[in-house]
């Protein structure tokens, strides 16, 4: 790092504004940026592209993943709420068999009554 003609410590450099490190960038008040003179070169582009696609395919991923999990939250509602009829179908008919089974066992026996 250096300012000027006076060269500065390591640590020192990145908090005086306006210095320039030797990899092409300047530090200011507002953090490194990239000086003019220095472009990106083809293997910094390609990277980059390559970067941004695997941020891209992860974001469709993501949002895949998203509409999967919302069907299945539907589809896991729709399965309780059929759980819930079944089981009131099945109380309902099991109170029809024990309503038929007492009324079998009381007409029987009415009916031993009068054979009596």
């Amino acid at each position: 790092y250096s300012c000027g003609s006076f060269p500065l410590p390591v640590l020192v450099g990145p908090l005086i504004g306006g210095c320039t490190l030797r990899l092409g960038y300047s530090t200011t008040a507002l953090g490194p940026r990239r000086l003019p003179g220095r472009e990106k070169g083809p293997e910094e582009m390609e990277a980059v592209q390559e970067s941004q696609q695997q941020v891209s395919e992860a974001l469709q991923e993501y949002e895949s993943l998203d509409r999967q999990l919302d069907q299945l939250a539907d589809y896991m509602s729709v399965m309780e709420s059929r759980s819930e009829q079944l089981t009131q179908d099945a109380r309902q008919l099991l109170q029809e068999v024990r309503e038929a089974r007492t009324s079998r066992q009381n007409g029987a026996a009415a009916t031993e009554a009068e054979t009596d």
